[in-house]
Parts: C-alpha cells; sequence; structure tokens
C-alpha cells in the first residue's frame, strides 16, 4: 500500500492501528477468559452414608451435603477416582433431567432428584471408595467417601450327635438343690 500524504511527515498505514486493536482485543478477551476460569468454584462436600452401618443385602445411600441444585446442570458418581472408567452413573437436572450409566453401573444404582445415590442389594465388593462430582454455573463440587459392607453371619446352629441327646435326655431341674443343673 502507497501512502502519499500532502504533507511531509511519516507515513502510516492503515494496517497498524487495526493490528494494534486487534491486539487490544485478543487481551481483552484473553484476560477475561482468565476471569471465567477463576470463576469456577471448587468445592469439597462430605458426604453423608445412611444407614451407617452397611450389611449384605441391604440399601443404602451416599448424599454430597449442602448443594445449590439451581445451579448445577450434572452430577457423576464414580466407583473409586473421578476418572471416566470409575463412572458409576451421570445425572442431568433441568431443563431435561435423566441418567445415563457409566462403565461402572452394576443395574443397582440410581441417582435422586437431589444428587444422592442410592445403591440396592448391597455386595462385599460393594465396599470401597466412591466419589462425587457435579458441575454447574460458576461451580464444581467434589467430594469422596469410603463404605464398608459387612457380612451377615448366621445364628450358629448346634447339632447334637445322637449319643449326645441320649446323655442330656435323662437330666432334668427337678431337684431342690437350685443350683440350676439337672441330676439323674
Amino acid at each position: 500500500m502507497k501512502c502519499t500524504h500532502k504533507m511531509d511527515r511519516p507515513c502510516r498505514t492503515h494496517s497498524w492501528k487495526v493490528s494494534w486493536q486487534m491486539l487490544l482485543l485478543a487481551a481483552s478477551i484473553l484476560s477475561s477468559s482468565f476471569l471465567l476460569t477463576r470463576g469456577q468454584e471448587r468445592i469439597g462436600k462430605s458426604i453423608r452414608v445412611v444407614p451407617e452401618v452397611l450389611k449384605e443385602g441391604v440399601r443404602v445411600t451416599l448424599t454430597s451435603e449442602g448443594l445449590d441444585l439451581k445451579k448445577l446442570r450434572s452430577c457423576k458418581w464414580y466407583r473409586g477416582a473421578t476418572e471416566e472408567r470409575n463412572i458409576i452413573i451421570t445425572f442431568f437436572l433441568g431443563p431435561v433431567y435423566g441418567q445415563n450409566p457409566g462403565p461402572a453401573f452394576t443395574n443397582r444404582e440410581t441417582v435422586n432428584p437431589d444428587c444422592s445415590l442410592r445403591i440396592t442389594d448391597l455386595k462385599l465388593s460393594d465396599s470401597g471408595t466412591y466419589s462425587f462430582k457435579s458441575e454447574g454455573i460458576g461451580v464444581i463440587n467434589t467430594g469422596t467417601t469410603n463404605i464398608t459392607v459387612s457380612e451377615i453371619l448366621s445364628s450358629p446352629v448346634l447339632q447334637l450327635t445322637e449319643s449326645q441327646r441320649t446323655q442330656l435326655s435323662p437330666y432334668d431341674d427337678d431337684d431342690d438343690d437350685d443350683d440350676g443343673i439337672g441330676h439323674p
């Protein structure tokens, strides 16, 4: 581009002004994106486990406490660390609600509208770490808890042989010494 001025002054091309303005615009956009990124508040939440004592066959509900559901768009539950391969289930909150099972889904898990996870028919293998992550407008909530599922032990059954039964049967407690032991 040729610069022609009537006066004898240095010629500036229009492209410098555009580049300077573009640079200012780019810097403005970049700085605002840093502000948006910093605006993503990460909050560690405690997770309530109900019931606290877990046995095989019962159900448990894991609830992340203190969530602002109006700001959330989705919540995910993980069996273990917050990695894609550990996703149990993803729950989407309005405007369209829904659940999407993940790789760690066992068909015994559901998410309630408050983003709590319910696991039915607990197994010993359900023991371990459970992680939670919810995302929404300006906030990411995370939390982790551990659960231990105990085995249900059956009541002991005393089985006597025929000779043991015969030895016990002639004894009764019809004596007068009040010692609680039957004598023949």
